[in-house]
């Protein structure tokens, strides 16, 4: 019985080495070749395209989304993901192209065709604003230009000099409805014919494609010639045929200080072509040691007179 028993455990020890030797080494050498011709067949879906003078247009909802041109271009077929040099994009609203961007370099995604745009980019709105920045994104299903950095603006000059210059953060371009914002720190300058300069300080700022009017909102500080205007939202307003800037409105709760008095009212229009400021929704002025109320103050020759409607009350401070 015991010699049964190890003729068949040196029969079994047989086998394994069998095994070992001439089996087990031709799965591994398939299991091999197997993973190298896989790897050789992704290899050969990746093979990296290279192209010049490129141009390639993209719709959606029936109409023209974008048109890109690129100098070069470099990506994957399998995946769709190109990378771009000396990139432009033209962006359509109905056919109509509102706005374009240039750049150094840019990508493509091939799933989402988002676009990413960097190095040097100008992008200008068909109405005369550019804007200066580091980079974009843009976001193909909102339909939206995003550039998250700081931003340096200048506006379509008109009949008054040179156009609005304006320093912020955080850029947002609705294409859909022609709009551009810019979200944090705004800082602007207008140069004026007269002199009387504007400067302007806010929170929030967006401007329109479809004109070139302005809104200016949030912790508003307008300095208009010597005078310091406060209000939550200001509006800039031109002329009908867009050639000149021709009031300031200010809503919401105003207050103006100058060197010589104080005033204050629900809304300020400033008119910059007749030179008057309207205070109006219960104004008040404080001069010396007067406060005087009306149903409408006015400010002419750019401060230098006041008028006042209906006046209501006058009292001296004590």
């Amino acid at each position: 019985m015991k010699k049964t028993k190890k003729i068949l455990f040196s029969l079994l020890l047989i086998f394994i080495l069998v095994e070992v030797i001439f089996i087990f080494p031709q799965q591994i050498e398939k299991l091999d070749r197997e993973s190298m011709e896989t790897a050789d067949n992704q290899k050969k879906e990746r093979v990296e395209q290279k192209m010049k003078g490129v141009h390639l247009v993209e719709s959606q909802r029936g109409a023209r989304d974008f048109e890109l041109h690129a100098e070069k271009a470099r990506g994957y077929q399998q995946e769709g993901d190109y990378f771009l040099d000396k990139v432009k994009v033209q962006f359509y609203n109905l056919d109509a192209n509102d706005f374009t961007v240039t750049g150094n370099e840019g990508e493509v995604d091939g799933k989402t065709k988002n676009i990413k745009i960097k190095g040097n980019v100008v992008t200008k709105s068909a109405n005369g604003y550019t804007f200066y920045t580091d980079e974009i994104f843009y976001n193909f299903a909102m339909r939206k230009i995003i550039s998250p950095g700081k931003i340096k603006m200048v506006g379509p000059s008109d009949d008054q000099g040179e156009g609005l210059k304006l320093d912020g953060y955080n850029m947002h371009i609705l294409v859909d409805i022609n709009e551009m914002k810019i979200f944090k720190d705004i800082n602007a300058f207008k140069p004026m014919n007269s002199n009387q300069n504007l400067k302007i300080t806010s929170e929030m700022a967006t401007f329109s494609g479809k004109n070139k009017e302005a809104h200016f909102e949030n912790n508003v500080v307008l300095n208009y010639g010597s005078m310091l205007i406060k209000g939550p939202d200001c509006y800039f307003v031109y002329s009908g045929n867009m050639k000149s800037l021709e009031r300031i409105n200010v809503k919401g709760g105003v207050e103006l200080t100058d060197k010589k008095r104080r005033a204050t009212s629900q809304d300020l229009v400033v008119d910059l072509q007749k030179a008057t400021l309207r205070f109006t929704g219960s104004p008040k002025i404080y001069q010396d040691e007067d406060e005087i109320a009306g149903e409408e103050i006015l400010l002419l020759d750019g401060g230098k007179r006041l008028k006042i409607q209906k006046v209501k009350a006058s009292a001296t401070q004590k």
